[in-house]
């Protein structure tokens, strides 16, 4: 069974990861931010979300799903084969964001709900930036999970390593 669950900050890469492991595997990848907004940006809300995901998890044998959204954390991480955090330090994170919102800009990423289109948010970027106060928290919830399901990676070479490993 391939059940992953991928946390970590805005622009970690947590959406590449899943795609390729998704290719790499041939399960269903499911984003949740594709789940959480409605058009023109409107959250649905957490308990809307978990609402959603939990019959994903349930009536599917195979997934993938990307996130963070910490809500839906105790189902995905119950069921989750493998746990992979992408514990990437601001500078990666962040640079990635711009590279993102310059690239995307005006038009929807795939991974993203219908009619949102990436956009400039200096809101979003001061949430992205303050994101090592919310990792104490992540670093609390995965200590109770087995050590053999957590994948941590610090680095992207680290992880370029892994799935070079992993498919070959």
């Amino acid at each position: 069974m391939t059940k992953i669950t991928i946390i970590g900050p805005s622009g970690s890469g947590k959406s590449t990861l899943a795609k390729q492991l998704g290719d790499f595997y041939e399960v269903p990848v499911i984003h949740l931010d594709s789940l959480y907004f409605n058009p023109n940006w409107q959250e649905i809300g957490k308990r809307a979300l978990l609402e959603k995901v939990a019959p994903l998890i349930h009536s599917n044998q195979h997934w993938i799903i990307e996130g963070n959204y910490s809500i839906t954390w105790p189902i995905r991480f119950n069921n989750s084969d493998t746990i992979i955090f992408l514990d990437f330090s601001r500078s990666v994170y962040i640079r990635r964001i711009l590279k993102r919102s310059f690239i995307y800009h005006g038009k929807v990423r795939p991974d993203m709900a219908d009619g949102c289109p990436e956009r400039f948010n200096l809101d979003f970027l001061k949430f992205a930036w303050n994101y090592p106060t919310r990792r104490k928290e992540t670093l609390k919830q995965l200590a109770m999970i087995p050590k053999e399901k957590i994948l941590t990676f610090h680095h992207p070479t680290e992880l370029k390593h892994y799935l070079a490993s992993l498919m070959n």
